[in-house]
């Protein structure tokens, strides 16, 4: 998203301006990500969300994020874990840019 500021002498200038992700649009794209339909995102599922949500440590943010949300340790994270897996992206505080 850019903010247009128009000055006095008409010429206009753009600002970057970062959105932060909504829990919903976070929600809605880890669910993307679940490639196999299976209710549950694996560490390369993570790394691939990561990565669209434009991190440079996707494989690093995977691993953290497993730790952070994988309550029962099975080396995934459930539909039932995913809200703890919104906390830590929120934590992260992705953007749109």
């Amino acid at each position: 998203m850019a903010l247009s500021f128009v000055f006095s002498n008409g010429v206009s200038d753009y600002k970057r301006c970062p959105v932060p992700f909504s829990r919903d649009q976070l929600r809605d794209i880890f669910l993307k990500h679940d490639g196999d339909g299976d209710g549950r995102l694996s560490r390369l599922e993570l790394k691939s969300a990561f990565e669209s949500l434009g991190s440079n440590w996707s494989r690093f943010r995977a691993r953290q994020s497993l730790k952070a949300a994988d309550a029962d340790g099975d080396g995934y994270v459930t539909l039932d874990e995913l809200d703890r897996l919104l906390d830590y992206a929120v934590r992260c505080e992705y953007a749109i840019i």
